[in-house]
């Protein structure tokens, strides 16, 4: 569901306030980075993700595009098992430039 820069912008300083464990997935041409993190800034439209030290993402999130989706609405029934075990629940950031950042909050026991 697409969601509102506000809305984003919300639930991105409820993870941060709560410590909550993501798993970030941020892709571009030809790279890919995935890690463990949280928030640990979300300021002037700049989203800070600290992940295993040295890792940090810095990422604009001006102009960027906002989808959030719950792992119940995960169409394959094998996949939305796993989702639903895994995860919380999926925020995707995409730029204007096309990179794609998916922020998945961890339940606890996973």
């Amino acid at each position: 569901m697409r969601s509102s820069a506000e809305d984003a912008t919300r639930l991105l300083n409820k993870w941060k306030s709560e410590l909550a464990s993501l798993r970030v997935l941020f892709t571009m041409e030809g790279c890919e980075l995935k890690f463990d993190g949280r928030i640990i800034a979300v300021q002037d439209n700049i989203l800070l993700i600290e992940g295993p030290r040295p890792c940090q993402l810095w990422l604009s999130i001006s102009s960027a595009n906002f989808e959030y989706t719950d792992p119940r609405e995960t169409r394959s029934a094998r996949a939305r098992i796993t989702a639903e075990i895994t995860y919380i629940c999926t925020l995707s950031i995409r730029q204007a430039n096309g990179y794609l950042c998916l922020l998945n909050e961890l339940r606890r026991s996973a």
